[in-house]
């Protein structure tokens, strides 16, 4: 009885040794699984992915594509998604897309697609991959990309980007070098942990063209000079086109590392399985037949043991016993007493029996050193997680951000170095089981807790926010935000991401103070005056009060910035702002909108006269001499005064109330200030008629020509004619030159009409007949200092010279003063070209203007026109005033130039002029302006009519 116990006995021990191996064995083998399938879910959410990709390329592409906005990309998409989609949990988001791609707009697709992008990231285990060139793969095609596609499209999706201003095309070129840096980074970091080394090249030459392509498309957003809207568009096509093939490629690779990972998990399973079964099948085979053989023998002498004394089988029991509960160190030989005892002859069956025991001892030494090596694997297999966690340890370090997990609560759980170090911390551990509100102002605390509120919705979300960190030294961080899931999909955090964005807040707070500011004074410019403007207006509808707005216009300035120079003008303007802002209380705002154009907002004025207090301190303040160049400088300053309360439509309607009293009190004599009244809306309404008539006018060739004649003062032959343009009004009758010319030029339309101009003179010229003398005459067409500096001219005179015909010495054009001086140096670069071109200058209404002789001796300059105000006082019997006229005219004769006289309207006046050595003569004595018709009667005869000058004015 007792023998059977002991085969029962051992083979219940080798029965316990399975039942350990197998769970041993199938704790590795879950864990070994469990693995596979992360790695094969991240699979095929980066097959959805890769698809989704060309939903994204498709919508950026849309603008210059012919083909259904993202059709056939989302085609594909569903039926992948039809297959993974509900082990991905994005039917909400998919539905999105789905109603995206329906209402076919570029900007509602991109925008969906980028949503379902994160989501397939956060759901198919991709954001959370533990290897170190995975993670970087993984964090360029989820986190990289889809920034680049959001930067690009807003060149490529948005027409009015391009057109935004100079600071808004600085701010997105910020956002794509910081982009650069960043792809720079995380490519530099997964190169040196790449395992798929044949493929670096490929992938490093992809990722080189795609930052040069980018770089290109940053160089062409900050020179907004020399690239145009159409150049840039170009290029952020060209850029997508990079990013694709990036991508492709990143996604391929991320692909193979995936595959490999599956691959070898599977291998290390197999391999270890059939290990296991080809040690434990002899193992068990052999125990097996040796408690049967056991068995056996203790059945057969059975019936001899009974003989044995009790003490031997006491220790025979207890051998076994022992044996049976593990202990291996001991043996039991043939020759010892119990054999001795039993009587038995022939074979010793006890010897046998002993033998046999031995024999089992050793093999069952043999079974524990294969348990042994199990546990050996499965402590590698334990090494490999530990490993894993490690490397994500290392991979946190080695980010160059601040990153952070957090629980449900907010509560830190793990945090890196890099985020101590940035909160002014000695160790992450200080940071563990708290959370980062502390680091929070109060103000934006509630902003940092909505995140995880948005993120409550599975998606990721960023902010920037400010911390203040132990050392006191605010920092902006951006924070991006990501649900951290566990196995079966639950939340159970977030992890979290901080990038110090300080420099680029403060270089984009530096781009938006240019936007708003004024460069030269410092002051706020038109933009921000109008947005304050427009904020008081609203609140005067809520409280019920009154705004007021100073419109200053400077006296004289032109006269100072033209005489002494551009530099010695800024100055100037420095001194004037900072005097202004010294008449004026702290809460007004002082903005200069350009030139030497200012305005004063005031608000809550106690008084009715408190604004014309204000205005009177500011004129008494800049009638004070200012010094510049070693001189005194004397300016005035011209006041418009309008008053709004919340009956006034806009703000742009109460600054132009103040300009048109501005514009009156100029008209009144200069350093006056007048209040705006509704007889000068009348007249402001007036004129802004005139001005879109005038620019129907130009537009449909409403306009005509007036030709007055130039004679040659000794033979009365026509030898110039002045072109002139007129206005006919269909309504108001004939507007003179001296109303719709200001107009223009205010209007911004002086360039159009001196084209109109031009061209027509031009192509009638063509049709001039001989004088007796057998010349030509020459067509004289005024040109306004806008046309000479708005880069048109030179071109509109090739094209116009070309059209018509016109020999280029049968043009001549006349400037006056003025605009000769304004940007003297670029100006007789633009007059010098003319003239290489065969066209005649000359200067218009010579001795009005501020002129020295050193300029006029440097001007490329045929002729000058005396101005009529000095031909009007010749023969007054005033010796000065004909003095004037010798030293213009002896003037002219040192320097080579020939000389027109305007305004002759006597006899006496011709013959002054005619003896003092003038050539020729414009006026009421010859003729008046006429038409084109009339023109040709005064080139045949030759001679003109020797007539009064009051029938000519009759005439």
């Amino acid at each position: 009885m007792r023998l059977n116990t002991v085969s029962n006995k051992l083979r219940f021990a080798l029965a316990a040794c399975g039942v350990v191996i197998a769970l041993l064995v199938g704790l590795w083998a879950k864990e070994n699984i469990w693995r596979i399938n992360f790695a094969e879910k991240e699979m095929r959410g980066l097959k959805l992915l890769s698809t989704a990709q060309e939903v994204s390329q498709a919508a950026l592409n849309s603008p210059i594509s012919e083909a259904p906005l993202a059709a056939n990309s989302f085609a594909k998409l569903a039926h992948f998604h039809k297959q993974i989609g509900a082990e991905m949990e994005t039917k909400t988001t998919f539905a999105n897309l789905e109603q995206a791609i329906q209402s076919q707009n570029p900007n509602t697709i991109h925008k969906e697609n980028l949503e379902f992008i994160r989501q397939v990231g956060d759901q198919s285990n991709l954001i959370l991959d533990p290897d170190l060139d995975s993670y970087y793969l993984m964090d360029l095609t989820l986190i990289k990309f889809p920034e680049a596609e959001e930067l690009i499209g807003e060149i490529v999706l948005d027409s009015e980007s391009v057109n935004l201003s100079y600071a808004a095309r600085l701010s997105l070129a910020s956002r794509i070098e910081s982009h650069i840096q960043a792809v720079d980074r995380s490519s530099l970091t997964l190169l040196s942990n790449l395992r798929l080394r044949g493929e670096i090249t490929s992938f490093t030459t992809q990722q080189n063209q795609y930052i040069n392509s980018l770089k290109k498309l940053v160089s062409q957003l900050k020179d907004h000079k020399s690239f145009p809207e159409d150049s840039i568009k170009h290029q952020a096509y060209a850029s997508l086109s990079s990013l694709d093939s990036f991508h492709r490629k990143t996604n391929v690779l991320l692909s193979q590392v995936l595959q490999a990972r599956i691959d070898s998990l599977n291998t290390t399973r197999w391999q270890t399985l059939t290990l296991l079964v080809a040690i434990m099948l002899p193992i068990f085979f052999f125990f097996y037949r040796l408690t049967k053989q056991i068995a056996e023998t203790m059945n057969l002498i059975g019936g001899r043991l009974t003989q044995v004394a009790n003490e031997d089988l006491v220790t025979l029991e207890q051998f076994i016993a022992k044996l049976a509960n593990g202990n291996l160190n001991m043996a039991i030989s043939p020759s010892e007493a119990l054999s001795d005892k039993l009587p038995i002859t022939g074979t010793d069956d006890l010897a046998r029996v002993g033998y046999n025991l031995n024999a089992m001892n050793d093999r069952i030494q043999s079974i524990v050193l294969s348990m042994n090596l199990c546990q050996v694997q499965l402590a590698q297999a334990q090494e490999e997680v530990t490993a894993s966690e490690r490397r994500f340890r290392s991979m946190a370090e080695t980010l160059g951000e601040g990153l952070f997990l957090t629980d449900l609560e907010d509560r830190i759980i793990f945090a890196n170095h890099q985020l101590a170090q940035m909160l002014g911390v000695s160790s992450p551990v200080e940071l563990e089981g708290k959370s980062l509100i502390r680091f929070i102002p109060e103000e934006f605390r509630v902003t940092f807790s909505r995140r995880r509120d948005l993120n409550s919705t599975g998606k990721s979300d960023h902010i920037e926010i400010p911390f203040l960190p132990s050392t006191e030294n605010q920092f902006w961080g951006l924070v991006q935000t990501t649900p951290f899931r566990d196995q079966a999909g639950t939340q159970i955090g977030t992890v979290n991401a901080v990038m110090d964005i300080t420099e680029r807040r403060q270089y984009e707070d530096q781009l938006r103070h240019h936007a708003f500011h004024d460069s030269l004074t410092g002051l706020p410019n038109r933009l921000l005056f109008t947005d304050r403007l427009e904020r008081a207006l609203a609140r005067t509808k809520r409280t019920g009060s009154q705004v007021t707005v100073l419109f200053l216009d400077l006296d004289n300035f032109k006269v100072v910035n033209d005489s002494l120079g551009h530099e010695s003008g800024d100055v100037l303007l420095k001194i004037v702002a900072s005097r202004i802002q010294g008449c004026c209380r702290d809460i007004d705002t002082v903005a200069r909108l350009g030139g030497d154009e200012f305005t004063v907002l005031l608000e809550e004025l106690t008084e009715e006269q408190e604004a014309q207090q204000i205005a009177k301190r500011i004129t008494n303040a800049l009638q004070i001499p200012i010094r510049l160049e070693g001189q005194n400088v004397h300016i005035g300053v011209s006041i418009g005064i309008a008053t709004g309360n919340s009956h006034i439509g806009s703000a742009s309607q109460l600054l132009r109330f103040a300009d048109t009293a501005m514009y009156e009190a100029k008209a009144q004599g200069k350093r006056q200030t007048v209040e705006f009244d509704d007889s000068m809306a009348i007249k402001a309404q007036t004129r802004l008629s005139l001005e879109n008539d005038l620019r129907e006018a130009i537009e449909n060739g409403n306009l005509s020509i007036a030709y007055q004649p130039i004679v040659d003062l000794k033979s009365g032959y026509v030898t110039e004619v002045e072109a002139l343009a007129r206005w006919i009004h269909p309504e108001r009758g004939n507007i003179t030159p001296d109303i719709f010319i200001p107009i223009a030029e205010e209007a911004g339309l002086i360039s159009a009409l001196g084209r109109w101009v031009l061209y027509n003179a031009c192509k009638e010229a063509g049709t001039f007949v001989v004088n007796p003398a057998g010349e030509y005459p020459t067509i004289a067409v005024n040109v306004s200092q806008y046309q000479l500096h708005d880069g048109s001219l030179l071109p509109a005179l090739e094209a116009i010279l070309a059209e018509t015909g016109l020999p280029p010495s049968r043009l001549k054009l006349e400037l006056t003063e003025s605009a000769m001086m304004q940007n003297s140096t670029e100006t007789k670069l633009i007059m010098a070209e003319i003239q290489k071109r065969g066209i005649r200058l000359a200067i218009d209404d010579f001795g009005t203007g501020y002129s020295s002789m050193s300029l006029l001796r440097d001007l490329p300059v045929d002729s000058i026109k005396i101005d009529r105000s000095f031909v009007n006082r010749i023969a007054a019997g005033r010796e000065e005033d004909d003095a004037i006229i010798r030293a213009i005219l002896n003037l002219s004769k040192s320097l080579n130039l020939y000389v027109v006289s305007e305004g002759i309207e006597t006899e006496a006046q011709r013959n002054f002029l005619n003896s003092e050595g003038c050539e020729l003569g414009q006026g009421y004595l010859f003729s008046k302006p006429i038409s084109r018709d009339q023109l040709d009667l005064l080139f045949n005869p030759p001679r003109l009519p020797e007539t009064e000058v009051d029938k000519n004015k009759a005439a």
